[in-house]
């Protein structure tokens, strides 16, 4: 009786340990932020540049255009109307931005309007993304860029 308490004791202290150590490592993950396909749908030019600063700034410099719907892609320096409200900006870096023309000025792409979601319009505004291996991995994906086929 006393050495099944004890197998049952061992048992429990190494199973309680297991889900603390995947509690941690759950914690300390750091997931990368999920491409919204509505966004890229609705996007015509996703450009790649360099953001710094507590608040990015509307006129960005572009570095490269990594998809356009036309030949009127932006080039050099461009104002964005709405960069500031943009979601997803953690600090300076390198992001992918889609983008949509509005006239002759630029705005980082919402989602689509949704019937749906008429009760809170606007609550999902637009996002913009650090550029890592898996943004650009997901970016591949939803756009079906092959990966020798982009740019690095």
């Amino acid at each position: 009786m006393k050495r099944d308490r004890r197998a049952f004791g061992i048992a429990l202290l190494l199973f309680v340990g297991w889900l603390g150590w995947l509690g941690w490592k759950a914690i300390r993950a750091n997931s990368p932020p999920i491409v919204s396909a509505a966004q890229l749908a609705v996007a015509q030019y996703d450009v790649e540049c360099d953001l710094s600063g507590e608040v990015p700034a509307a006129e960005i410099v572009i570095k490269s255009v990594r998809w356009s719907i036309d030949e009127r892609a932006p080039q050099g320096r461009v104002q964005v109307g709405n960069l500031a409200q943009a979601a997803g900006y953690v600090g300076r870096g390198t992001y992918l931005v889609p983008l949509v023309r509005r006239g002759e000025g630029f705005w980082v792409a919402g989602l689509p309007y949704d019937p749906v979601s008429r009760a809170n319009p606007g609550a999902d505004g637009p996002r913009i993304y650090p550029l890592s291996l898996a943004v650009l991995q997901q970016w591949r994906e939803l756009r079906g860029i092959e990966a020798d086929q982009s740019k690095q």
